[in-house]
């Protein structure tokens, strides 16, 4: 497909995120400044809606610079979780009870989402919205952006027949009500329709995954976002620090000092756009 065609796919898709968040009165995000958590944020506000931005942050995060650009971007309010050892191992046990897993690197996942949908529940929130979904429909794994189109195509029936997601168990054990805009009955649909050519793309040799979300925040002003690497939940947020500290490399630190990293620099636009001048990215 061209960009053109791929790009009025993701408006469809944005249009229908938009519609998902107001008929669920979600008015809150699960935010990471990722492809999927922007794309969610940027359809709410073209849907007229404002939501508030909650965002969980360890030392190391390579999220907080793209989660201050892109809500200052949206004009929307930014709530930043800098969560203790303590809370954050609190949060881990909460997982091992909603998830029923003793696999760490998924339990330091859901502990980040633990502390975030805690934040919103404190504030009130009626209805958190995440990013889940994106990846699974819009081909954002990299281990699939190599595969050929059988093989994309048996993957996207296969997530669309069920996936897991630990936003879900975990708001229930919390008591918030989490909605997943881009796992939709429209998302899924829009997803066969855009699948494999609006999905994964090669530019300047290098394969992107959820290239139509990406065109889509590219076209709205969020270029350092729309062609930011892939990092899961675990690097983004830091959560990962936690699997050190189960293992005694950081006992001892009561605290998480958040201001013991600096932020991640985020480069600049010709440096982050796959469309720039060969000289630009020299």
């Amino acid at each position: 497909m061209e960009p053109d065609a791929c790009l009025s796919l993701a408006l469809d898709l944005m249009r229908a995120v938009g519609d998902e968040l107001r008929s669920r009165g979600c008015d809150t995000i699960l935010f990471s400044g990722g492809i999927d958590t922007s794309f969610v944020a940027l359809s709410a506000v073209k849907a007229g809606l404002r939501p508030r931005l909650v965002t969980v942050l360890f030392p190391g995060s390579r999220d907080e610079a793209y989660v201050d650009l892109v809500a200052s971007r949206l004009g929307l309010e930014l709530v930043k979780v800098r969560p203790t050892v303590e809370e954050a191992l609190r949060c881990a046990d909460e997982a091992l009870r909603a998830i029923e897993t003793i696999d760490p690197i998924e339990v330091v996942s859901a502990s980040a989402v633990c502390l975030g949908l805690a934040k919103a529940r404190e504030l009130g929130s009626n209805c958190v919205a995440t990013g889940d979904g994106g990846d699974e429909l819009f081909i954002g794994y990299d281990f699939l952006l190599d595969a050929d189109s059988q093989r994309l195509s048996e993957w996207l029936e296969k997530v669309i027949r069920g996936a897991f997601f630990n936003s879900v168990p975990m708001g229930s054990r919390l008591g918030v009500r989490v909605h997943l805009p881009l796992y939709s009955q429209r998302a899924k649909e829009i997803a066969l329709r855009a699948s494999p050519g609006c999905t994964v793309r090669s530019i300047r040799g290098r394969p992107f995954g959820k290239y139509l979300m990406r065109l889509a925040l590219e076209a709205h002003g969020l270029v350092e976002a729309a062609w930011r690497p892939k990092d899961p939940i675990t690097r983004g947020s830091g959560v990962e620090l936690l699997l050190d500290y189960r293992g005694g490399g950081v006992a001892g630190q009561g605290h998480i000092n958040s201001h013991s990293v600096l932020p991640a620099r985020i480069p600049a636009e010709e440096e982050v756009s796959p469309w720039a001048s060969p000289a630009a990215q020299a």
